[in-house]
């Protein structure tokens, strides 16, 4: 497979930025104070579920076919040199900077060889999933849609409907063995099995989602580039209005659903973290294609260039938290509001830092020492096709 040069979809790489606010509020409201309005009427952790679904467009608007073994081993380089080089910067920023045990307590060497090796989400256990730098559990998750992105693509137009049954059918399984086991620990007063929500396979519909709204997309993209703007801007708002509607109306659905009898807490967790694929498919589709004037400001250098550094902002900002933690070494900025902008500045400085001295010169090295040169696709191709997903 031969990857040509593809039009990077640049505002669906400044998304990502918005997405990774989300979860950096999420975080941060419990030390700050900030965002508790936002945090108790809106799912903001729902940010892992975009990067998911949008994954899964990226990557099937990148890589449609594989010809040869040859290019599944050369996707499978460029996937792991995109996200491994920050995952273990991390690792050894929360070594050099937090105390022992680096996590919740347990076997620090046996955790760090599951979490170096991206195996942390097949564990149910606290300390393996949450180890080290805890946001890297989602790796984990999406190392596992890279193994089988060459199985699910694999004539996708006519297997796509059994593909999308089989995740459902998994995640019901799942979710039911979960009911009938007691949860393993406690969040926000009520009993969670991570199985219900960091178990790989559970999140696998949301990717499978993301390639189903590529392949609706490239097959209307023509009509949608054709669009007047004016009728490309309404649709588009539509979208972030739906999104933010779903966003909103989660909590009162869960609420609802939970009253049902026959579903247990595995279920309503699964929505609470999951269940925005589909409205996050439908803001995907109509933002791609940059016709609108919410998606053409997101082309812009700025949202870009900030959509580019998320997924290093995604890394390091719980980290910056645990140690501010531990120290309390914002209280030398003054007050509350003072040390928020003090943490959200540092967060983006060093995201850019690590951004560009860690996660652009490792992946372009990686993929140019590691890949099978024969068919490889150049370092510029992989850039741009790896720039929002």
């Amino acid at each position: 497979m031969a990857l040509a040069m593809k039009r990077s979809l640049r505002p669906l790489t400044s998304l990502r930025f918005l997405a990774a606010v989300m979860i950096v509020i999420h975080h941060s409201r419990a030390y700050f104070g900030y965002g508790n309005w936002l945090g108790t009427r809106f799912s903001l952790d729902a940010g892992v579920d975009f990067f998911y679904v949008l994954s899964g467009f990226i990557l099937y608007y990148s890589y449609r076919e594989f010809e040869t073994p040859r290019d599944v081993y050369n996707f499978y380089v460029a996937r792991l040199a995109r996200i491994w080089p920050l995952h273990f910067a991390t690792f050894l920023i929360v070594l050099a900077f937090l105390p022992a045990p680096w996590g919740p307590p347990g076997n620090a060497a046996r955790e760090a060889i599951t979490n170096l090796l991206l195996l942390q989400a097949w564990s149910p256990q606290f300390n393996y999933f949450f180890s080290f730098n805890a946001v890297s559990w989602s790796l984990s998750v999406e190392a596992f849609f890279y193994l089988l992105f060459p199985v699910l693509i694999c004539r996708w137009s006519k297997t796509w409907m059994w593909k999308l049954a089989l995740c459902v059918a998994a995640i019901i399984a799942i979710l039911e063995y979960a009911r009938f086991t007691p949860g393993k620990w406690m969040l926000e007063g009520m009993p969670v099995d991570p199985t219900a929500f960091i178990f790989p396979p559970v999140r696998l519909l949301e990717f499978a989602l993301g390639i189903a709204g590529c392949s609706i997309w490239l097959q209307h993209s023509a009509k949608l580039a054709r669009l007047p703007v004016w009728s490309a801007t309404m649709l588009e708002l539509a979208a972030f209005v739906i999104v933010g509607l779903v966003l909103y109306g989660m909590t009162p659905f869960l609420s609802v659903l939970f009253a049902h009898k026959h579903i247990g807490y595995a279920a309503f967790w699964w929505f609470d973290e999951c269940g925005y694929a589909p409205a996050m498919v439908v803001l995907i589709i109509l933002m791609a294609s940059g016709r609108g004037l919410p998606s053409r400001f997101l082309s812009l250098q700025l949202p870009v260039r900030l959509g580019e550094i998320s997924f290093s902002i995604y890394m390091c900002h719980q980290i910056f938290l645990r140690v501010f933690a531990e120290n309390d070494s914002l209280a030398a900025f003054g007050g509350k509001k003072a040390q928020y902008v003090a943490f959200w500045a540092l967060t983006l400085l060093v995201s850019y830092l690590l951004w560009e001295f860690i996660e652009k010169p490792c992946r372009q090295r990686a993929v140019r020492f590691f890949a099978m040169k024969q068919t490889a696709p150049n370092v510029s191709a992989l850039q741009i096709s790896s720039a929002a997903d």
